[in-house]
């Protein structure tokens, strides 16, 4: 972590950039990209348990939502090293078909989200009298995908000064000047979470859904850059 965060200063000193008052830099000017991608297993799971209560008085709605609620959120706060917090709470009234009168609908999500997967499954198992699943999704840890970002930038600058000194030379020019150079990150999951929770139900042996399939995230770092050769 330490080394790649010193690398990447090195790389950007190395890249020489033109000064800032000088000769116009409008002839002789090269733009292109290099990236640096990494597909890397996802090991982050965030799960939204719905909590809802319905009752003609809206007060007594709320209070059913909030007593379930607080059994749920004291079962996720047993969980080592998640993370919790309250994502919505909302109340409507509605018209239940074939009843007069209306009810008021009293609802709290919960987003949990960890890295241990069987703990969050067993979560979900235990917890199924007070709540329903909103949602399940994978992704990358924050800290691991921080770490491959600033890994991938290094890679990217190192990619993009090679190709720099090979399109100056081809171009007849003896060395090379930057003129600009940005970075830009992009990630995206190539798990389907509705699939993943199919898959994990579809394990009738086990006593909580097996969540072993999170899928894959693809990480990027691109170098845009101008040079003049």
């Amino acid at each position: 972590m330490k080394k790649t965060a010193l690398l990447l200063p090195a790389l950007l000193a190395g890249l020489i950039l033109a000064p800032a008052v000088a000769e116009p830099l409008n002839y002789q000017l090269l733009k292109f990209s290099e990236t640096a991608s990494r597909t890397v297993p996802n090991n982050w799971m965030t799960v939204r348990l719905k909590v809802s209560s319905t009752h003609a008085d809206p007060a007594r709605a709320a209070a059913e939502t909030t007593r379930r609620f607080n059994i749920l959120q004291s079962r996720a706060r047993r969980l080592s090293g998640a993370e919790i917090e309250l994502e919505n709470r909302y109340a409507y009234p509605s018209q239940p078909a074939g009843r007069s009168g209306r009810v008021w609908e009293d609802s709290a999500v919960l987003r949990i989200s960890g890295s241990d997967f069987q703990a969050l499954g067993k979560l979900i198992a235990e917890s199924s009298s007070e709540a329903t699943i909103d949602g399940i999704g994978f992704s990358l840890k924050p800290e691991s995908r921080r770490q491959i970002e600033e890994s991938l930038a290094v890679e990217a600058l190192q990619n993009f000064r090679k190709r720099a000194d090979l399109l100056s030379r081809s171009m007849g020019g003896s060395g090379y000047r930057v003129v600009e150079v940005s970075l830009q990150q992009n990630d995206y999951a190539l798990a389907a979470p509705m699939m993943a929770r199919a898959a994990a139900y579809e394990k009738a042996d086990s006593p909580e859904p097996v969540f072993d399939s999170p899928g894959n995230s693809v990480v990027q770092q691109t170098v845009n850059g101008t040079i003049q050769y």
